[in-house]
């Protein structure tokens, strides 16, 4: 390698370097290195540059589920160059990126959803912070349909992009953005949501004559300092409980 040009040699050659110092429980990266290599090939760039942490992982990757005991579950792991999820009865769904797996795994939560009459959901637990994984999880079952949970992207510029992607498909709502979406953080997904007050300090306030519900607390009429017509306080107390 002189004056920084990049030979499909020099690629191979760290190649092997990087496969040779991972071990048994770990997998190359093939397709993520190749594609950073050829980058740095066309830029004239400098193979030392590439750092083999980035592309040897562990082969048991994550689990996603339904979130329910004995309900759908995959173990994923990377097995002979290719993504492999185990599910019920030894079932294995495989996939040669996260993007492909995660396309059909999509797909068989949300018939089990349908055979249960249930809205699909699936939950994700990675045992590594793997950022890729994670994005392609949230992007696959949300543009299929289906709720998610669990090990999610933090970066709120993530989900502004996902949303926009998502809105551009026909057919697809607002509602149902915010339905798929529901457990993802509000931090992530930046919106506020109004706390939860207290049911109990509810109706302590407005036995005294005030409801917290408005905005400031107003002070409401009494007939005794003590005592709420009954009527007013079921439908305060119902709209309270539908917020």
């Amino acid at each position: 390698m002189t004056d920084n040009h990049i030979d499909d040699s020099d690629i191979e050659s760290k190649k092997a370097t990087f496969i040779s110092e991972k071990n048994d429980k770990q997998y190359f990266d093939n397709d993520r290195f190749m594609s950073d290599a050829k980058k740095l090939q066309e830029s004239n760039g400098d193979l030392s540059q590439l750092n083999v942490t980035d592309y040897v992982k562990d082969k048991e990757k994550s689990i996603i589920s339904d979130g329910n005991a004995g309900g759908l579950r995959y173990n994923i792991g990377f097995y002979d160059n290719q993504f492999v999820a185990t599910g019920p009865n030894g079932q294995e769904i495989t996939g040669k990126n996260p993007d492909e797996l995660n396309k059909k795994l999509a797909q068989e939560y949300i018939k089990d959803a349908e055979k249960k009459g249930k809205f699909p959901y699936a939950k994700l637990r990675t045992f590594k912070d793997d950022k890729e994984f994670m994005e392609s999880f949230a992007r696959n079952f949300i543009m299929a349909g289906v709720r998610v949970a669990g090990d999610l992207p933090e970066d709120p510029k993530f989900w502004q992009n996902l949303k926009q992607e998502y809105m551009q498909k026909d057919g697809n709502s607002e509602e149902m953005w915010n339905k798929l979406t529901k457990y993802v953080p509000d931090k992530s997904m930046g919106r506020e949501r109004k706390p939860e007050q207290n049911m109990g300090k509810f109706v302590h306030n407005l036995r005294n004559g005030i409801n917290t519900n408005l905005t400031p607390p107003q002070q409401t009429p009494q007939i005794q300092k003590t005592q709420v017509n009954q009527a007013q306080m079921q439908k305060w107390m119902a709209n309270s409980q539908s917020m």
